[in-house]
């Protein structure tokens, strides 16, 4: 991060808390306006000419017209779970579950296990299965 680098006493991949922490923290000593509760209604719409994208926010319940000329879409661990449809999931008769879910390999030790994601967390995961005895 600009201004505060990776300590260097921390881990590659750090818990979660702490990384939310350090935002946190950046957020602050950068003086940083966050707007939690916070979300894009309609779509953003980008004007060549003047180089501005006009994009309205839902913001705790008011809606505002902003004109910046950057949308950046940072998703990730701290966001919302969403688990994508799958059909015929119901025929399945195996466990399925969401990363947010997952807490240590040990109930899959032996079992065929497949990981989707592509994501640090999915490698992290299959990681955890793998050196835990999983398939």
């Amino acid at each position: 991060m600009l201004y505060q680098p990776h300590p260097s006493n921390w881990p590659v991949f750090p818990p979660r808390e702490r990384i939310a922490n350090m935002l946190e923290t950046y957020a602050m000593t950068q003086e940083l306006i966050v707007w939690t509760n916070s979300s894009p209604t309609g779509r953003p719409v980008y004007d060549r000419e003047k180089q501005r994208w006009t994009i309205t926010i839902d913001r705790d319940g008011t809606e505002l017209e902003l004109h910046p000329a950057h949308i950046i879409l940072a998703t990730g661990t701290l966001g919302a779970p969403r688990m994508p449809e799958i059909p015929h999931h119901d025929q399945f008769s195996g466990t399925v579950i969401h990363a947010t879910q997952f807490d240590k390999p040990y109930p899959f030790v032996g079992q065929d296990v497949v990981v989707v994601g592509a994501g640090n967390t999915s490698a992290d995961i299959c990681q955890d299965l793998a050196e835990g005895g999983a398939k």
